[in-house]
Parts: structure tokens; sequence; C-alpha cells
């Protein structure tokens, strides 16, 4: 069985989208929404005033993602994910040059220098412990599930499982991960940690890149 392959997974969505299968480009567009927000926060720490135009500036990504995706080569060496943060950048930068009449614009650079990762919150980090005694195929089954949201049919032909087999690997791997949740310190009492599993192992999949 050949291992899950991220770039293939998403190549098949950005090429869904490519040939006009508007509800592909809704579920990149969903899956990047953390991508749009950091290269917005990068134009406006080096460009201020942008901070009370982010309506205009997303309004921009629309189709800026469009163009991305037309743009973006299967064979190319760089995955879809750097390829759509260079592309927006760049295109950015364009528009900024041409809507506001700014003869030099700021480099790529400075822009991703302006863009601050928030540090990784406590569900983050106690979803990750609770995960680790997860084996190879559980996580992999966890995060087509939890993170993309497939069903369990598509999750048999992503893996090429069986249905029993599908279904007992998640079962199992939820079950564990809500054993292996850790306890928190609540007055004098420890008590279970009850965020849901799959809100935290979402949160703690935004940053994968």
């Amino acid at each position: 069985m050949y291992p899950f392959n991220k770039k293939a997974y998403i190549d098949r969505i950005v090429l869904n989208a490519k040939i006009g299968r508007k509800g592909e480009f809704d579920r990149l567009r969903g899956m990047y929404s953390f991508l749009l927000e950091q290269i917005y926060q990068g134009l406006s720490e080096v460009y201020p005033f942008l901070k009370t135009r982010k309506m205009d500036i997303f309004h921009d990504f629309y189709f800026q993602f469009w163009d991305a995706i037309n743009t973006y080569k299967f064979d190319s060496d760089y995955s879809f994910s750097i390829h759509l943060k260079n592309s927006l950048i760049e295109r950015s930068r364009k528009s900024i040059s041409y809507q506001y009449g700014f003869e030099t614009v700021k480099s790529a650079v400075e822009i991703r220098a302006g863009i601050k990762k928030k540090p990784p919150k406590k569900n983050r980090i106690i979803m990750g412990r609770a995960t680790r005694s997860l084996t190879i195929k559980q996580k992999k089954l966890v995060y087509l599930h939890c993170y993309r949201h497939n069903t369990f049919k598509n999750c048999r032909n992503l893996t090429g499982w069986g249905r029993i087999i599908v279904e007992e690997l998640l079962m199992r791997a939820y079950a564990r991960t809500n054993r292996n949740l850790s306890k928190v310190k609540k007055g004098k009492k420890r008590v279970k940690y009850r965020e849901k599993v799959h809100k935290i192992y979402q949160q703690k999949m935004e940053n994968v890149k």
C-alpha cells in the first residue's frame, strides 16, 4: 500500500477546479483560507493603510486565486501551496502598484517578513500529544476524514482499503485519541479535557504545509 501523497491529493482538486468545477474551487479556497489571512497580514504590516481595505484585498484575492490555479504546472518542483503563496504575493504587489500609484512596491521578502505566525494554541499541543500513539494508517484516516472532510466512501477510494478496515481504524483512532487526551487541573480536581477531537485536530493541521 502506497503512503498518502499530499501533493497528488491537492493536485487532483486543483485539476478539477482548473477544468471548471466551481465546487472544487470553493473547496480549495476553504482549505487555504488561513494562507489568505497570512498574506493579508503581511501586506497590512508593510502598508498599514490596507488595514481599512480588507474587503478590497480579498476581492482581489478571489481573482488572483483563479490565476494561481490556471498558471500552476503539475510537473513543477513546487507544490501548489508554495505556488499559490508566491503567486498571490506577486500579484498583490502588482495590484497595489497599479491601484494606488506606487512607483516602487515593497519586496516579497518584506511582505513575508510581515507575516507573524502565531504560536501553537494549547489545544493543538494537547492534540499533538494525544495523536502520537496512533499508527500511520490511523493518522492518515484521521487526516482525510477530520481535516479534509472526506466521507467514509471517499476515504476508502483514496486509500484503497475496504469498508470494514476504514471503519474499524477510524473507530479505534478516535477512541485512542479520546483516551489519550490529557487531564487539566480545575480547582482542586483534575478533569478530562473535553474539546471535540475533530476541531482540535483541524486547528493542529492548519499549519501543515
